[in-house]
């Protein structure tokens, strides 16, 4: 038993006979010549084969009917051990295809046991039973077939197993040999062989890869020497020398050398082995030929790339064909007659495989950004050279960025999307590396459809090796995320003030017009100038709340034209189609991305504010300010709407209030009275409209100038309605005066019944207080009519006939009437004046008269004596009228030359104004009446005598006779 430790697997070099090795696993074949044995295979032999291997520089032979294992220890890595004419079972379920083996006498081994007690250096012999040691011939193996689970080797009586400590002995069977000389015959040579080896795989690792061919060389004379195998001296330099000129390892240059030690070809970049061409021997199984193996161990890839065709050296179809002249000599240093030859071909292996499942995603954005991605690459047996995207890539056609027409271009590992109008400027690159890595930047964004948020790009790649092997086509997906919508919410505004109808200076008349403009930004996509539009939802309210507009009361009716362009307008227009207000909204593409939106409005006609309590959403006034918004939206390239509709303002300034002048002045005088005619007076106060038309001209409720005003006298009270003022008598509700006035500032006074004026100026000043609003309701300052009415007429009183009385005995009345021409104002008394010379110097039955005058009544009476009461004579009353009654107490005494008594009364009256009329005179005639006589009357006397106790005498009596007067 002998143990050599190893440090590296073992090449079988040749095989002289039957053997099989045993991987653990299940798994059982023959060894061939070329084999490398791993640690931990077992290696069985039989029918007197053995096996000729490498290790390492060591050459070694297991000899016949050995077991050798090779085991890995904790402080060995890999040990060589032989154990000689030792039989086993093989403790797996395996089949052995071999006939001689099959047929062995079976025995049973614990082969784990038995390694441990040889290690232990005990003897298995003491701890096995006989039967372990081997076993009769005769067993019919069928019966153990492997499907059985075991396997039995037996005996072959051959060997013997040796006193302890395990030393074999082994008589192989005598030689005979012929001792009649022959005559020396060098060998012939001239063989040929081929070896072919396909390359491993880079990825998953396979490499390194070997293959071995043997080559039977046929000896002449005399048997061939194994040990003086080598590549032909003749031909070596020159095939190192092609060798070096044409292979290549990912296109890097192998350097080959001769290795003398080992007979190998070792071809090396940058000091790393890329393959190895091992040459050796074995004497032939009849100890003359010779068996000449040639291993080829390949650790890189090797390039297949470039067409070559020399004598030594070609490359075609993917396969490396070198052609290996070979010499062995014979034991007398003989070379043969002819150099062997052996080819090795090297086929290209696995071509590279690239996937289609590496996906990015990117973020649109005005800035260029990069995220980066990998795509998995089966290399295949040769490294990679290069990596490309194909030409035509389908997903890249018909891109829009920004609405604009886009290109792409394909240099090799990097693809470029740019415009088609400017092709220098990119939107967006994606470029490989040959490692899997992918960068993909965007520089501007792409246009999505409207149904889906991403753009996903597949775009198609390859790679080649460095044989020129192009792999599969592959894909990466990049997937370009929508930006998210532009964020809207920009506001535009317009002011316009609005014109005055009466201004002189152009500037200020209707129409007036303004201009503003506003930006709506658009984010990372451009916005389309022509998808500018209203927001329908909110269009359609603000025109319900833009219908409750009215100009000078009049309605409008707005409605709005959307054009292909974008352009937008929102017309107002009264009943009869008179404009009243245009907005025109003209958007334009201020640069790449947004949208300038150029405002126009112009205004024909007032518009009047808003009514308290109407238009909340859209329509507002703030005090003089009528403000409605216009909703906008807009899409960009990829259909995206802006997240919050664009604004626009719109503000009508309200211009100048109404003025009105400080007053206007009238004169009227009073109307007769019982005038079936008004006194009318006209006037007119001057008014500036402004910028809107005059709603009323009202007058103010408080006029502080008509209190306490009379009419005759009688008190008066006014009513105001609006544009009409009236003034009438309480009571009677008789109209005094009414007060109109319209729109445009006229105005009509009548008057029905005069107003007491003061005396000294007979003059009452009416100042009457009126104020305009237009129909935004701004109002005026306050105006004045000044209202002057004159006194009327006054009264005149015209003497009458005279009025004659004829005095009785009785008390008796008459009337008369003076004539009263009454004026403006009624009659409000009338008097008798204080001096009345008429009625100087009258007596009534002799007594002396006197008078009185209370007003409209004049007394004439005998004053009160001592003795007796005041008498009046006669009493005068005068009524407003002019008419009077005249009532006789007593008489006048007469003119006897005349008996008449003529009286002019002075009188006059005084209207309600307190106007006197002219003195009138009533004329008053008194006749004397009838003489008395005195006829037929009796006097009586009666007297009754007095008394003498008490002394009553002297006595009187009395008598009377009534004399009536006539």
């Amino acid at each position: 038993m002998f143990r050599v430790e190893v440090d590296k697997p073992i090449i079988v070099v040749g095989v002289n006979g039957n053997a099989y090795s045993y991987d653990g696993r299940g798994k059982l074949e023959p060894v061939i010549d070329g084999q490398i044995l791993y640690p931990g295979e077992v290696v069985i032999t039989a029918d007197n084969a053995n096996i000729s291997v490498l290790v390492g520089h060591d050459f070694y032979v297991i000899e016949p009917h050995s077991v050798a294992a090779i085991i890995a220890q904790s402080n060995s890595p890999n040990l060589f051990v032989d154990l000689t004419g030792i039989g086993f079972t093989l403790p797996f379920d395996v089949l052995i295809e071999n006939e001689a083996l099959n047929e062995a006498p079976k025995i049973n081994l614990d082969i784990q046991k038995f390694f441990n007690l040889v290690l232990e250096g005990k003897d298995p012999t003491q701890a096995f039973t006989p039967p372990d040691a081997g076993s009769d011939s005769s067993v019919n193996i069928s019966e153990h077939a492997a499907n059985t689970g075991d396997v039995e080797i037996q005996y072959d009586n051959d060997q013997l197993l040796a006193e302890a400590g395990f030393e074999t002995y082994y008589q192989p069977q005598a030689q005979a040999f012929d001792d009649d000389p022959e005559v020396y015959f060098p060998s012939e040579g001239g063989e040929s062989g081929a070896i072919e080896l396909t390359e491993g795989d880079l990825e998953p690792k396979t490499y390194p890869i070997t293959a071995s061919t043997i080559l039977l060389v046929d000896a002449g004379s005399l048997p061939l020497n194994p040990g003086s195998v080598q590549f032909a001296p003749e031909s070596r330099g020159q095939l190192l020398n092609l060798l070096n000129e044409t292979i290549t390892s990912s296109q890097q240059k192998v350097i080959f050398s001769y290795d003398t030690d080992f007979q190998s070809l070792v071809g090396k970049v940058d000091g790393n082995e890329v393959i190895r061409f091992v040459l050796a021997a074995s004497q032939a199984n009849n100890g003359i030929d010779a068996n000449v193996t040639l291993t080829i161990n390949q650790q890189m890839p090797i390039d297949h790339r470039d067409k070559i065709d020399s004598s030594f050296i070609s490359i075609t179809d993917q396969q490396l064909r070198i052609f290996f002249d070979i010499e062995i000599y014979d034991v007398g240093n003989n070379a043969p007659l002819n150099s062997l030859t052996i080819e090795g071909i090297i086929n290209d292996g696995v071509l590279p495989n690239v996937s289609s499942d590496s996906t990015v995603r990117i973020e649109e954005s005005l800035t260029a950004h990069s995220v980066s991605g990998v795509t998995h690459i089966d290399i295949g047996s040769d490294n990679i050279a290069s990596i490309a995207f194909s030409e035509l890539q389908p997903s890249l056609v018909g891109i829009t960025s920004e609405g604009l027409a886009t290109q792409y271009q394909v240099e090799g590992n990097r693809v470029a999307l740019s415009y088609v109008d400017h092709p220098d400027t990119l939107i967006l690159t994606v470029e490989l590396q040959t490692s899997g890595d992918y960068v993909v930047t965007s520089y501007f964004p792409v246009d999505q459809s409207e149904t889906l948020a991403d753009l996903i790009l597949p775009l198609n790649y390859f790679v080649t090796d460095f044989d020129g092997d192009n792999s599969n086509i592959g894909t990466i997906t990049v997937i370009i995320e929508d930006s998210n919508a532009p964020p809207g919410g920009n506001t535009g505004n317009i002011i316009l003030t609005e014109g005055d109808l009466d201004s002189a200076v152009v500037a200020e008349q209707y129409p007036v017009s303004n201009q503003s403009s506003f930006v709506i930004d658009a984010g990372f996509d451009r916005l389309l100038a022509n998808t500018l539009h209203f927001v329908e939802s909110d269009l359609n309210s603000l025109l319900d709340e833009l219908n409750l507009l009215t100009s000078a009361g009049q309605s409008l009716q707005f409605s709005v034209v959307e054009l292909p362009s974008g352009q937008l307008t929102l017309t107002g227009l009264l009943d009869t189609g008179q404009p009243a207000l245009k907005l025109v909204l003209t958007p334009s593409q201020s640069d790449i991305l947004n949208i300038t939106v150029n405002v126009s409005i112009e205004q024909n006609i007032p518009i009047d504010e808003l009514p308290a309590g109407l238009g909340t959403q859209h329509l507002t006034m703030n005090g003089e300010l009528l403000n409605f918004s216009l909703s906008l939206q807009a899409t960009t390239t990829d259909g995206d709407v802006l997240q919050k509709p664009a604004q626009l303002d719109v503000t009508i300034q309200d211009g100048m209030a109404p003025q009105l002048a400080a007053s206007s002045s009238i004169s009227i005088t009073d109307p007769l009275d019982n005038s079936t005619q008004p006194v009318r007076g006209d006037g007119a106060l001057a008014i500036d409209l402004g910028s809107d038309a005059l709603k009323t001209l009202d007058f103010l409720p408080q006029q502080s100038s008509l209190d306490g005003l009379l009419s005759n006298s009688l008190p008066t009270y006014y009513e105001v309605v609006a544009s009409k003022l009236s003034l009438k008598v309480e009571g009677s509700q008789q109209t005094v005066l009414t007060v109109e006035i319209d729109l445009d500032g006229r105005y009509t006074v009548n008057q029905y019944l005069p107003l007491n004026q003061p005396t000294d100026t007979n003059l009452e000043q009416l100042i009457l207080s009126v104020q305009a609003t237009d129909f935004d309701d701004d109002q005026s300052n306050i105006g004045e009519l000044v209202i002057d009415i004159l006194d009327g007429n006054d009264p005149v009183l015209q003497d009458g006939a005279q009025t004659l009385i004829t005095e009785t005995l009785a008390t008796q009345t008459v009337t008369g009437q003076i004539n009263v021409i009454v004026g403006s104002d009624k009659i409000d008394h009338a008097n008798f004046l204080l001096d009345q010379a008429s009625l100087q110097g009258l007596t009534s039955n002799g007594h002396q008269t006197d008078f009185r005058v209370s007003g409209n009544v004049l007394t004439v009476y005998i004053p009160a004596t001592a003795t007796t009461a005041e008498q009046t004579v006669f009493d005068v009353t005068l009524t407003i009228d002019g008419s009077y009654s005249l009532t006789q107490y007593h008489p006048i005494d007469q003119d006897p030359t005349t008996n008449l008594t003529e009286l002019s009364l002075d009188v006059t009256v005084t209207d309600k104004d307190d106007d006197t009329s002219n003195v009138g005179h009533l004329l008053i005639g008194i006749l004397d009446g009838i003489n008395p006589d005195g006829q037929g009357l009796i006097a009586q006397a009666v007297n009754q005598e007095g008394d003498l106790d008490p002394m009553t005498y002297p006595t009187q009596g009395q008598g009377s006779v009534t004399i009536p007067a006539l």
